[in-house]
């Protein structure tokens, strides 16, 4: 079971993805009496970056009730409601949390840069590839903590077959790069750079960026204003053609990156774990994973022909650490540690370019929504 990730729904509806649905789908694994295990996956952001002082204001709760989806997801997700609501009324049903931090392409399985979500990173990129986007809010110096999918699915499998007891206990697996394998934000930045400026065919623009946090720096501020109002132009000629669908999505798009993407963008987590993600990958290299993470961008996301490289297989699974949390936990409170273990191969076939999940590769035969967006931005500017 996953929350929700989308920025959009009203709050009413992400609290009902977020929480209500959770509690529905306990109700129903305690009907389940052979269940051998319940796995949530969660965020790894589920910490205030300071303290709370555990007052809440009455004047901001109106502004939530009638907030977009964005700040709600933010304060449901730190403040780990779905968690506890699942810990302090799971009773004996045998319960894992994943925490993975920022999920994006796949690093090896079922290929490498295999993406289909255009969420988070991919969005910068995207964007990017597309020649929409030119400014980041952000702070160049800030680490961006972010795995690829198929170590979230091998730690999602791990919490699912790793034997466990109706104990009092939950169990908690975090699944992040650590500040060792994370990249700053302006190294992102200038490789998704070089990446693009050597492929242009879906670039309808010359590719450029600026990477800038908040600052009173005039020029600095007009520069952001010119780009915003670019993209403004484009929602408004793109509404004036009948085209409301693609000026919805660029709109949703360039909100969700400012606002919500912003709250990573400016801040850096520390996040220590046991378990790290050369557990899994023990050939894993921030800088090569990124070459990767792009070029699936390119392939799977914008249409581009040309395909991330293969490479030579580099998956273990070591003994697993993971946190076992009480019943009655709190998230700020210190919890001990345990390990377990298991190999991939007790799970599921060798990967030899072909998935058992996914199949054989199959390139998309059309590009994605980002590049049919910027084929009719285009002809309405050339209008």
């Amino acid at each position: 079971m996953a929350a929700s990730i989308d920025f959009d729904l009203p709050v009413q509806q992400a609290a009902n993805s977020n929480v209500t649905s959770a509690h529905n789908i306990l109700a129903l694994a305690k009907e389940c009496e052979g269940l051998e295990s319940f796995v949530h996956c969660s965020t790894a952001y589920t910490m205030l970056p300071k303290e709370g002082n555990g007052a809440i204001n009455e004047d901001h709760v109106d502004s939530f009730a009638n907030g977009k989806a964005g700040q709600i997801y933010k304060a449901i997700k730190r403040g780990a409601l779905t968690e506890s609501l699942l810990v302090e009324q799971r009773g004996r049903v045998p319960l894992v949390i994943v925490r993975p931090s920022i999920v994006t392409a796949c690093y090896q399985f079922p290929h490498p840069g295999w993406i289909d979500s255009r969420a988070a990173l991919a969005a910068f990129i995207a964007m990017y590839g597309t020649g929409f986007l030119h400014t980041i809010p952000a702070k160049a110096d800030v680490q961006l903590d972010v795995v690829p999918c198929d170590c979230v699915a091998e730690r999602l499998i791990h919490g699912a077959l790793a034997p466990m007891d109706r104990t009092s206990q939950a169990v908690v697996i975090h699944d992040t790069a650590g500040q060792e394998h994370s990249l700053t934000v302006g190294e992102i930045v200038a490789q998704f750079s070089r990446f693009f400026k050597l492929r242009q065919r879906h670039t309808q623009q010359r590719p450029y960026i600026r990477v800038m946090a908040e600052s009173t720096n005039p020029q600095i501020a007009k520069s952001f204003q010119k780009d915003k109002r670019k993209v403004i132009r484009l929602k408004r000629m793109a509404k004036l053609f009948g085209k409301q669908k693609a000026a919805k999505s660029l709109d949703k798009v360039s909100t969700g990156l400012d606002k919500v993407f912003s709250f990573f963008t400016h801040n850096s987590f520390n996040f220590q774990s046991k378990q790290t993600i050369t557990d899994v990958f023990p050939c894993f290299e921030k800088s090569s994973f990124m070459d990767t993470v792009n070029m699936g961008v390119y392939h799977y996301l914008l249409g581009g022909k040309e395909l991330p490289e293969p490479c030579l297989p580099c998956f273990k699974v070591k003994n697993v650490s993971v946190i076992l949390l009480s019943k009655n936990f709190e998230p700020e409170e210190d919890v001990t540690s345990t390990t377990g273990s298991s190999t991939i191969s007790d799970l599921t076939e060798e990967y030899h370019g072909t998935s058992p999940v996914l199949g054989s590769r199959k390139r998309r035969k059309t590009p994605d929504a980002f590049y049919q967006h910027s084929d009719i931005l285009r002809s309405v500017v050339d209008c």
